[in-house]
């Protein structure tokens, strides 16, 4: 809770003791709660364990009642119906008895649904003093005897990246270096370190090579980060691309995606290309071969017809 907040609270509480004629409730309280304020914050789920102490300071034997009430209702940041936190709250609701001068240190949890929406959410613990609950209930408490209490719920932080795309090499890489192409996206609802790197296999499974290609990289919510880049890998044959991101508070969490790509050394390249070529002049010399011969048989049936008539 903020410090404006907190000085709210404790400006409501005192205005709202006021009586007529200037003096102050809180002042005459004989039964007081030590502190008068909790102001927590909790997440969805949480379990809150708080002790407050409880005094009499009357000249007689106090019994007591507590009675939990809400004092804010409204919407929740996310603009949804807020729950009652009174509906919350558990502390003992059977009577008390406090001797003059005593104290005593009372319990109280607070049990936030796992679906209570974010926001903040006010209430009070009063204990009024009567024969029975009925009477406490529906008589007028001071606010020395009250205990206030702030509970704001955060929204859970989601941390999560996603891999949009991640390339290695354009087909065939014949002089060793390597282009790799990835795109990281913050699908969670916060901002969101990152750091990339890229891990080469060879054919056997043997790492040969590495590359961090982000480091210190902070992602905003929703936003899109495209990483290029390229360098030297050495071996022959189908490689293992194996983009590693890492994110999250500490780098605690991992995402990772894998491609394939080709490496052929420029002097294999050179003897494939030359083989290649050879096997085409051959295959062209034999074309126009058979092409002269088939024009050579055509031109004998032609004559033989021709002699025959």
């Amino acid at each position: 809770m903020s410090i404006k907040k907190t000085i709210f609270v404790a400006g409501f509480a005192c205005l709202t003791a006021l009586l007529p004629g200037g003096k102050i409730a809180a002042v005459d309280s004989a039964i007081t709660i030590s502190p008068p304020i909790f102001d927590v914050a909790a997440a969805p789920g949480d379990v809150l364990h708080e002790n407050f102490s409880l005094a009499n300071r009357n000249h007689y034997k106090a019994h007591l009642y507590a009675v939990v009430k809400d004092m804010f209702q409204g919407q929740s940041a996310e603009g949804e119906e807020k729950a009652a936190l009174s509906s919350w709250i558990e502390v003992s609701r059977a009577g008390l008895e406090l001797s003059p001068g005593a104290s005593q240190t009372v319990p109280l949890v607070i049990r936030i649904p796992r679906a209570a929406p974010a926001g903040k959410y006010y209430a009070t613990v009063a204990f009024a003093e009567g024969s029975t609950r009925l009477e406490a209930e529906n008589r007028p408490v001071p606010e020395g005897s009250k205990l206030t209490l702030v509970v704001e719920i955060k929204k859970p932080t989601v941390q999560k990246l996603q891999i949009l795309a991640w390339s290695a090499g354009r087909g065939l890489n014949i002089f060793g270096r390597v282009a790799f192409a990835a795109e990281l996206k913050n699908t969670g609802n916060g901002p969101l370190p990152a750091k990339a790197e890229i891990f080469i296999y060879d054919r056997r499974g043997r790492e040969v090579a590495s590359k961090v290609i982000a480091d210190n990289l902070a992602l905003g919510v929703g936003e899109n980060k495209k990483i290029e880049t390229s360098f030297e890998v050495g071996g022959f044959g189908q490689h293992k691309a194996v983009l590693r991101a890492e994110y999250g508070n500490n780098l605690q969490y991992l995402n990772q995606d894998v491609d394939f790509f080709w490496l052929v050394p420029p002097y294999l390249a050179l003897v494939l290309t030359a083989l290649l070529a050879a096997f085409l002049t051959i295959l062209f010399i034999l074309l126009r071969r058979n092409e002269k011969l088939a024009k050579h048989l055509g031109q004998i049936q032609m004559k033989e017809v021709i002699d025959l008539e």
